[in-house]
């Protein structure tokens, strides 16, 4: 495929941005492009485990204070 006939990159569905507003697009696709690639590809995972005595009831840090 030539680049006559290849399918654009974005679209714009609504609105008319000027060249800044399209300059500034494709710096963020650019840089969330690159932070893929600079991970080997894949989204860095949040850890959402938590241990299952995470649970502190209100106070109870006071609660082991010896006086």
């Amino acid at each position: 495929m030539d680049d006559a006939n290849a399918a654009p990159f974005f679209r714009v569905l609504r609105g008319s941005p000027d060249e800044v507003e399209i300059a500034a697009l494709v710096v963020a696709l650019l840089a969330v492009s690159r932070a893929g690639a600079a991970t080997g590809g894949q989204a860095r995972r949040i850890s959402r485990w938590r241990p299952e005595n995470d649970y502190h009831a209100p106070g109870a840090w006071t609660s082991g204070r010896r006086d």
